[in-house]
């Protein structure tokens, strides 16, 4: 308050050849003028006092708000050289626990930390990509609010949206985003340019289309987008209330109204949505593209958990620094722009690589610690011991399928093989409620159909390679379009527009994830450990 009324003091006698004080008490007020000589005294005390009251004090008041010129002070910045240092995580997938010291997300904080304090500038800007929560049991839990703690006390700046951010619903993960602080709220916005409410030009609720940071003194703009061939990728049930939109012409929309209406001196771009290759895709080399007031001056990729960093040329520009830093936490992403007289003059990318670092941050680790031992009873929940070491996901699908079938007394199971996440069975270790979640971290329903034989074999002739299924023992699935066979499918499969569910089905209610459960620990009950390879059929009777 007192950098407040020095400044609107000053400001007032330097615009007024005579100085008007009132002074104002419970019971009277008065007014006096003094003289142009007093004025000149009163200045230089006021002056005196600007000069040592620190600028780093902090300003509050709940019934006014100062707008302050503040030019007087831009020609230093105008003319800084320095660093910005942009960092990015995509595709955390809720894995901030540490491996063996190492890839949780105390690790990546500690590298954090250590670029913020290279120097005494404010120069670093952190940046979520999208894909934050879902995937291991601390955060599918309690839907991502240990996420959301420890991501509070590392200072991002802002959030985009993957598209298992809609896994639970994206109510789940606006809520961080609502301003109530009794379900979980985070200190940065979840910035999203293309995501709407069907049939409406309302933006998604509780999301912004741009944000703007200042980093010494450079007004940065911030935009995100998620593509638009993820809607497909989505639960229906979850989706069909919203349309993603154009990603390039709305970030393109946004970059300019940040460039001429906010006056912005950078533009960063956030985009879910990358190469599976490289980064020279169709959506990348068209933000490369724009120029002028649309012109992206650094852009961050998720969604293909593939790892890359580089430069995309463009004629006459800086070129356009890329990065994509694979996912679960293992590498971090890093471009550094080059800045001078808040113009870019260069750009460069790298990916740090975290899966053998071993320093890692005590604060955010006591977080992530805290809210584990919350939920501990849930999350080491033991059913069973390991009679093997299995590493790779391909290996357990015939398990997987098996305890559908078995469980709905199928002629034939479906899943996609994207419902199984990972694997890590170590022989003659516990198997507890985070390694299921490794496995299929999903809340899937099993639907249980009749197909006929034509149809479920014109799907396996289109679409095999990119699902797998489990067949009765002694079915023999006709091409025919007169027999019908009972199929057990995922409703992330069954509902797809190239599935042939028609209209004879039911919801089971049963989740896929809990009918392996199942399976294992009826396994115990047989003094059996669980081998999933060497012993894929399931030992569940039906259940429906």
């Amino acid at each position: 308050m007192k950098i407040k009324s020095l400044m609107l003091s000053f400001l007032l006698l330097v615009s007024c050849n005579q100085v008007i004080v009132n002074s104002f008490d419970s019971k009277t007020s008065s007014t006096s003028k003094t003289s142009s000589s007093s004025s000149e005294s009163l200045i230089s005390t006021l002056t005196s006092e600007l000069e040592t009251t620190s600028f780093n004090e902090t300003i509050e008041s709940e019934s006014t708000s100062l707008s302050l010129d503040t030019s007087f002070t831009t020609s230093e910045n105008d003319e800084k050289e320095f660093t910005l240092n942009i960092l990015s995580i995509n595709d955390l997938h809720g894995k901030i626990e540490q491996t063996n010291q190492k890839q949780g997300i105390s690790n990546l904080s500690a590298v954090i930390n250590n670029i913020r304090n290279e120097n005494e500038l404010d120069d670093v800007v952190l940046i979520a990509n999208g894909d934050m929560f879902q995937g291991q049991a601390i955060s599918n839990l309690n839907h991502g609010l240990s996420v959301i703690n420890a991501m509070n006390a590392m200072d991002f700046d802002m959030m985009g949206i993957g598209n298992h951010e809609f896994d639970w619903g994206i109510e789940e993960i606006t809520r961080f985003f609502d301003g109530d602080k009794e379900n979980g709220e985070a200190n940065f916005p979840l910035v999203n340019s293309n995501v709407f409410y069907n049939d409406s030009d309302q933006l998604l609720e509780y999301s912004k289309p741009y944000h703007i940071i200042m980093k010494e003194g450079v007004k940065i703009g911030l935009i995100s987008a998620l593509g638009q061939d993820q809607y497909s990728s989505i639960l229906k049930s979850k989706s069909e209330k919203y349309v993603f939109k154009d990603m390039l012409s709305y970030l393109k929309n946004n970059a300019q109204i940040l460039k001429e209406k906010e006056k912005c001196d950078i533009v960063i771009a956030n985009i879910h949505d990358g190469g599976t290759t490289s980064y020279f895709t169709e959506m990348n080399n068209s933000l490369a593209s724009l120029k002028d007031n649309y012109k992206i001056d650094a852009l961050i990729n998720g969604h293909t958990h593939y790892g890359y960093a580089g430069l995309i040329t463009r004629d006459n520009e800086v070129d356009l620094p890329v990065v994509q830093a694979y996912s679960s936490g293992s590498s971090l992403g890093v471009i550094k722009l080059d800045i001078k007289n808040k113009k870019v003059l260069n750009a460069s990318s790298e990916l740090i690589d975290m899966r053998y670092n071993l320093n890692y941050d005590q604060k955010i680790q006591d977080i992530v610690d805290n809210d584990y031992n919350l939920l501990k009873d849930k999350i080491e929940e033991t059913y069973n011991i390991s009679g093997e070491t299995v590493s790779e996901k391909e290996l357990i699908q015939n398990w997987a399928g098996s305890c559908m079938q078995k469980a709905l007394d199928a002629d034939i199971a479906f899943s996609n093989n994207g419902g199984l996440r990972g694997v890590n069975l170590i022989k003659g270790q516990e198997i507890k409620l985070k390694d299921i979640y490794v496995i299929n971290p999903f809340d899937n329903e099993i639907l249980l159909a009749n197909i006929s034989g034509k149809n479920i074999n014109n799907f396996l002739s289109r679409y095999s390679s990119s699902n797998y299924n489990v067949i009765k023992d002694g079915v023999v699935i006709e091409n025919s379009a007169s027999k019908f066979y009972k199929v057990a499918v995922i409703d992330y499969l069954g509902f797809k527009n190239y599935f042939p569910l028609g209209q004879d089905y039911i919801n089971t209610g049963l989740i896929f994830r809990d009918i392996m459960i199942l399976d294992i620990k009826k396994r115990r009950d047989l003094n059996m450990e669980f081998c999933p390879v060497s012993s894929s059929n399931s030992y569940l009777e039906k259940l429906i």
